[in-house]
């Protein structure tokens, strides 16, 4: 893995994982072409400008392999909750990244099989629907999932 947190990645070791403390898009600048089978990114761009994310993303297309894959996960803001209010207790957040435009940028650089898969759901959603008899579509735009995760392929 690849961590620019030194506490984490020093527990990280501690439990047996191969870590390198890096900055990502540095850590990519080194690899060769075509030698990565596979890429994640858990809760990462959500701290990244849009012009650093493209920059990860072109990297990403030249070092995996064909057919290596990606994973990204990061806040969802298709649930209000999270878009304008949980997304930024953390002050190191950027912006929240909506799906459909992370989506757009990694089939413009030629990947496929671009899957979303809408992870981690809000209590609140069943709350609101059953307790409080709001209707399933408004619960979900108020609660939705927290989270989301991109799973795509180059080709």
């Amino acid at each position: 893995g690849i961590d620019t947190n030194e506490r984490q990645a020093q527990a990280a070791k501690e439990l047996g994982l191969n870590v390198v403390i890096s900055d990502a898009i540095e850590w990519m600048v080194q690899q060769k072409d075509r030698s990565v089978s596979l890429l994640s990114a858990m809760h990462v761009i959500e701290h990244m400008q849009f012009d650093q994310i493209v920059r990860l993303l072109k990297d990403a297309a030249r070092i995996l392999k064909p057919g290596g894959g990606i994973l990204l996960e990061t806040p969802n803001p298709e649930s209000l909750i999270v878009g304008a209010y949980k997304f930024w207790f953390d002050p190191t957040h950027v912006r929240p990244y909506p799906p459909e435009l992370i989506s757009q940028l990694l089939e413009s650089l030629g990947f496929e099989q671009i899957d979303v898969l809408r992870l981690h759901p809000d209590g609140r959603n069943r709350e609101y629907r059953d307790a409080h008899a709001v209707p399933k579509p408004v619960a979900d735009l108020l609660a939705g999932p927290l989270d989301y995760a991109i799973l795509c392929r180059k080709p």
